[in-house]
């Protein structure tokens, strides 16, 4: 076998051949992941797939839940992209064949998913050691005494020392720790990140990361130390839960909702971030808005690029109504969402937070969902009903507008 792998002389008889670590083979036959191949990496078309992201290949969890298997990256990233010396005697597997597995192999994975389902939740696993609000008191502290460049080379190489490790997570952006700590390194929203987990834990009662250190690389990238949150993530058990669950974690999200409402804008802006800069938001493709002080100034800038008329419903009802503005997750999409035994326990994600019209932690929420009602229902729930305009709204944005999420 390893001769014929090393062999790449005219005739030899490998097609479409594919190893895997017996974890991976076991999960790809069962349906838990397919491997995707872009056709346009496939001849004639693309005779450099360099030049795409990923090389063209990447990986797709199937649904229900999200099946985590030891050596397959948290990223959906492949760790290298398949490659070839002679696409000739030794070609990569085709696209049509991996996406036959995937049609093939996707009853496999629902029944296993039937069978989660008739065990119910599994019983609750006990919490790793962690500080408590001492300890956690006292690591401020003390990192606050050491300079800036030291800390960025200590999290650096904390950063590479894991990924040495465990090479699932080379390139993730957030690294578990002990005691109950994750490291986490982002090319943006690093100051506003930690901003609002500090106005998050003063001011509500709110399970988010608590706020141990964080240090600036440069202009826009650094580090954050922050508290874990455990518990599963709500898309990856949302299959388990029952509608009678659904709507009690809808409920008490409410409250949570209600509570970050509370923390108050002390910036010199009515929309702006948690420090009075310019909002930020996945909806934004990576722009920065802002800061405003009046909320048709937003929704002008949020229509600026819509090709029908704004006099007009549904875009004028955002214009004739009146709008409080308080403090925003703005990215409450069911994996920031963290459940133990069907009830909420944590939020995560704090980087896009700031002060913004009351529509809008609604709207972002569902934006990912497509309004398919099983996966909406926790946040009209959530919302009582409210803001049904506003999402037609902002459907209506998204299909009129010169750009495409």
């Amino acid at each position: 076998m390893f001769t014929l792998l090393n062999a790449q002389e005219d005739g030899s008889d490998l097609k479409n051949l594919l190893l895997m670590e017996p974890s991976i083979r076991h999960t790809f036959r069962n349906g838990h992941f397919q491997i995707i191949k872009q056709p346009y990496i496939e001849p004639p078309y693309l005779k450099d797939p360099a030049k795409l992201a990923n090389g063209g290949w990447w990986i797709r969890r199937t649904p229900p839940g999200r099946v985590f298997v030891p050596t397959l990256p948290e990223n959906d990233k492949l760790y290298a992209v398949p490659s070839t010396k002679n696409p000739e005697t030794h070609p990569l597997p085709a696209m049509v064949l991996l996406s036959v597995h995937g049609i093939v192999s996707r009853p496999l994975r629902i029944l296993e998913a039937e069978k989660r389902i008739e065990a119910g939740w599994p019983a609750q696993k006990p919490e790793p050691w962690t500080l408590g609000k001492i300890g956690i008191t006292c690591l401020r502290t003390a990192l606050s005494l050491i300079p800036n460049f030291v800390r960025i080379k200590l999290y650096m190489f904390i950063d590479r020392l894991i990924e040495y490790w465990d090479p699932v997570l080379k390139g993730s952006h957030v690294k578990n720790l002990p005691l109950g700590l994750c490291l986490k390194k982002s090319d943006r929203n690093i100051k506003n990140e930690a901003n609002a987990l500090l106005a998050v834990e003063k001011f509500t009662t709110i399970n988010a990361p608590r706020l141990i250190d964080s240090v600036m690389i440069d202009a826009t990238s650094g580090f954050i130390i922050m508290t874990r949150i455990f518990g599963d993530r709500l898309d990856n058990v949302y299959f388990l839960t029952t509608w009678e669950e659904r709507k009690k974690i809808g409920e008490d999200l409410a409250k949570w909702i209600a509570e970050m409402r509370q923390i108050p804008n002390k910036s010199n802006y009515l929309i702006a971030d948690t420090l009075g800069g310019p909002i930020s938001d996945h909806r934004f493709s990576g722009e920065s808005w802002g800061p405003f002080n009046t909320v048709s100034d937003f929704i002008d800038r949020l229509t600026r690029d819509v090709t029908k008329p704004r006099n007009e419903p549904p875009l004028s009802l955002l214009y004739e109504r009146k709008y409080d503005v308080c403090f925003t997750h703005s990215d409450l999409h069911m994996s920031n969402l963290f459940v133990t035994r069907g009830r909420l326990s944590g939020i995560i994600d704090w980087e896009n937070a700031g002060f913004k019209p009351e529509y809008w932690e609604f709207t972002r929420s569902l934006w990912p969902y497509g309004g398919e009602r099983n996966l909406c229902y926790i946040y009209t729930c959530a919302f009582d009903g409210k803001y049904n305009d506003e999402l037609e709204a902002e459907v209506f944005i998204l299909h009129h507008s010169p750009f495409v999420f």
